[in-house]
């Protein structure tokens, strides 16, 4: 159970072994980088918290909202303005996603957000502007 930055660091360590051993991961990512990539972006939630991976295994804590890629930066901005008016949180990563969407050429379309509740999960897209809906 990952229940603090440590236990994603290590757990990040045993993967990155297995990737290289028996699935042959190719660790090269950048000459100048002084570890070898897992060439992996990774996001832990559970009832301890949420956490984040990057390539070069450097974990974190997220104490309210993350975010990934190109438009990350957008994304972040948008979900920190929803979050300061008390918005539910699939609003808020969906504002987050659309902002990245809008800003960054290099996120695109379409958007699926999906949300586990009871062991079900939800899907809201951009074309059906509905509530999440099982599927």
């Amino acid at each position: 159970m990952i229940e603090s930055e440590r236990d994603l660091f290590e757990f990040s360590r045993v993967l990155h072994c297995k990737l290289m051993k028996e699935y042959f991961l190719n660790a090269q990512e950048d000459s100048d980088d002084p570890y070898e990539s897992s060439q992996m972006r990774l996001f832990v939630l559970n009832r301890n918290g949420m956490f984040g991976l990057d390539t070069l295994r450097s974990a974190e804590r997220y104490r309210r909202f993350a975010a990934a890629g190109s438009g990350s930066s957008y994304a972040l901005g948008a979900m920190y303005a929803a979050y300061e008016q008390g918005l539910a949180a699939e609003d808020i990563a969906r504002l987050g996603v659309e902002a990245g969407v809008e800003f960054d050429n290099a996120s695109l379309e379409p958007i699926t957000l999906r949300r586990v509740e009871s062991g079900r999960v939800c899907e809201w897209t951009r074309e059906r502007e509905t509530q999440l809906e099982p599927v």
